[in-house]
């Protein structure tokens, strides 16, 4: 009998150890929103370009983000940036994995030709480091990197 009750507490334990190793990831990295200070500079060479401002994301129903936008061009060509300079609405959709968090962007849902698009990645301290592409109908016109950090 007192085998049987050691076997139940072992399996019991197992059990809990494997539940716990399978949520630790989406746990780490969940992502709950809120307002952050966006940086974004160009990498496809020439003149530089600089954006700054702020991004407010919203979780709906665990997997969509919507939000708002307010941008200013810092440094360079307006041109290079796509329509991310003034202010608008964003959607998107965040999703976790084995991997961490991601988020995926779409700063001018209006548009079908004429978009900023961010793909990040959930880190520590919530901050989200990633890739922005500015693209038309001909495909990507320009691109770089962003980071946005939560505002406290």
């Amino acid at each position: 009998m007192a085998s049987l009750a050691r076997h139940s507490r072992l399996r019991l334990a197992l059990t809990a150890l494997v539940a716990g190793f399978a949520t630790a990831p989406s746990q780490k990295g969940e992502f709950k929103g809120g307002e952050f200070r966006y940086t974004a500079v160009s990498e496809d060479g020439g003149t530089a370009v600089r954006v700054e401002g702020i991004i407010r994301f919203q979780v709906v129903n665990q997997s969509e983000l919507r939000g708002t936008w307010q941008l200013s061009l810092v440094q360079g060509s307006p041109e290079r940036t796509g329509p991310q300079i003034g202010s608008g609405q964003l959607r998107g959709s965040v999703e976790g994995s084995i991997e961490g968090t991601q988020v995926h962007v779409d700063l001018n849902p209006q548009y079908q030709d004429n978009n900023v698009f961010l793909e990040g990645r959930v880190m520590e301290a919530g901050r989200i480091d990633g890739y922005w592409s500015f693209s038309t109908l001909v495909g990507p016109v320009s691109s770089g990197s962003f980071v946005a950090t939560p505002r406290l």
